[in-house]
């Protein structure tokens, strides 16, 4: 059975002009018929393999969780909130449960599995693949583990100190081969990793208890943070979908039949 999830109505698709509505994780679905306002509606190949309206739920809080991260990592807006979303069925279209976003960090586990090649319907139509940053990135959540766990992480963490370490330790790398990788400063790594670590420069942000080091000489903002780790993963998926086996993949599942 096809699953939709109507998004709160002041969606607009204008919020979504980086991504491409037919993607790897999900589909914008609009219906302008019901009545004098447009309906969005959220879908997804990972969604329509539910068994019934609970697996269908919970599949839907999972995959949410996934989506909002990749929204954050691009600084899109989220459009999977409010207290109460209704899940429809698609065939007969009508409402058949409803569940608040507030639940969806309370609803994660691992390891995760709301998303598999395995549950991509090959997609057909007269484009294929259609490549762009946020599209390959949408991609590579699927295909590739280290950028799930990314994803996964800012989507059930936000973009926090906490998170934004994790991140960096989900990259994989030691610190050259980071800033060789990423072209970053060594000083702002430095100031990185000083400020994440440090409760007296954060308090309770810091990725740490209180161990009795000094706050460090150089301060960075969490903006400034966030801008030097999202920068380094937006990169490492520009590397990534350049690796032959990601394009074969892409190439496979996105051949127009």
């Amino acid at each position: 059975m096809d699953w939709l999830v109507e998004l709160p109505r002041d969606v607009r698709l204008e919020d979504m002009r980086n991504f491409d509505r037919n993607g790897f994780l999900f589909s914008i679905f609009v219906d302008h018929f019901r009545d004098d306002m447009t309906d969005y509606f959220f879908k997804s190949h990972h969604l329509n393999v539910a068994e019934g309206k609970d697996d269908a739920v919970l599949k839907a809080m999972n995959i949410a969780i996934l989506v909002r991260g990749v929204l954050r990592i691009f600084g899109e807006r989220d459009f999977m909130y409010g207290d109460r979303l209704r899940l429809w069925s698609a065939d007969p279209q009508e409402p058949v449960a409803e569940f608040s976003a507030k639940s969806f960090l309370s609803s994660m586990s691992m390891p995760y599995e709301a998303v598999s090649v395995k549950n991509l319907a090959v997609l057909s139509g007269d484009g294929g693949y259609i490549s762009n940053e946020t599209s390959d990135f949408c991609a590579l959540c699927v295909l590739d583990e280290k950028i799930r766990n990314i994803a996964l992480t800012v989507g059930y963490l936000g973009v926090n100190w906490v998170s934004l370490y994790a991140i960096k330790d989900h990259l994989g790398f030691g610190e050259r081969e980071f800033l060789e990788r990423y072209e970053v400063d060594p000083s702002d790594l430095k100031a990185f990793t000083g400020m994440a670590n440090n409760f007296k420069a954060l308090g309770p942000a810091a990725r740490h208890g209180e161990k009795g080091w000094d706050a460090p000489k150089k301060v960075m903002s969490l903006e400034g943070a966030s801008s030097l780790i999202l920068r380094a993963v937006r990169r490492e998926a520009a590397i990534l979908v350049q690796e032959q086996k990601i394009r074969d993949q892409l190439r496979e599942i996105y051949s127009p039949c």
